[in-house]
């Protein structure tokens, strides 16, 4: 039997190269890499993927988390905010994710369950999930409500506010004038049911990062 290879990316650089040793000693497991960021991971990944990827939980709200987890099967070492990270992970289609308090047994386990294709959720979280994923798909209807209300001229404009440009800046690039930009900022912040342009930017970021917001047609 080939030995399936696995990476580990992790902040906690002791932790990972002790964890790696340990998963070495095991049978059919090579470890082919320990990386402190995503950024090395992705240039890695240009040479070789490896099979699976262990992935410290607090790389699961990175904006480039969902694009890892298209490359290369990814399960996700849950460390802090376990229930809102493993609901994060699934939603960026990860293989699942596993406590990092739990037994190395149980660690092992839950590896080669992710390698034979089965999703990892931990039973004590499972019912918490599922109020965690009902949760986060109403408030996704209810964000998809909200942009749906905004025309393609207001959807360039809260794009362009996310991307940090000033009223002017946003005239010139759509060739309107101020006053137009400053309505549309207007009509934004009443449909997105905001008070400031900086809650506009918030919101507009934060969808970006999760996929929500993508161009619309006019309305």
């Amino acid at each position: 039997m080939s030995n399936t290879s696995i990476a580990i990316v992790d902040d906690q650089l002791l932790l990972a190269t002790a964890l790696a040793r340990s998963l070495g000693d095991e049978d059919n497991l090579e470890i082919v890499g320990v990386f402190a960021d995503l950024d090395l991971v992705f240039r890695a990944f240009d040479r070789v993927t490896p099979d699976l990827l262990l992935a410290a939980s607090g790389f699961v709200r990175d904006p480039r988390f969902a694009e890892l987890t298209a490359t290369v099967r990814t399960l996700v070492l849950l460390k802090s905010d376990v229930e809102d990270s493993l609901t994060a992970a699934l939603e960026s289609k990860a293989a699942g994710g596993v406590p990092w308090t739990v037994p190395y047994p149980a660690l092992v386990a839950n590896i080669r369950a992710a390698i034979r294709g089965e999703v990892c959720v931990p039973r004590e979280l499972l019912g918490g999930l599922l109020g965690h994923l009902i949760e986060r798909n109403r408030q996704r209807r209810t964000e998809d409500a909200r942009l749906d209300a905004l025309s393609r001229r207001e959807r360039e404009t809260l794009t362009l506010l996310a991307q940090g440009m000033e009223i002017g800046a946003i005239a010139d690039q759509l060739v309107v004038s101020r006053q137009t930009v400053r309505s549309h900022v207007r009509a934004v912040m009443a449909k997105l049911e905001v008070n400031s342009r900086l809650e506009v930017i918030q919101l507009a970021r934060e969808w970006e990062a999760d996929g929500t917001m993508t161009p619309g047609s006019e309305t």
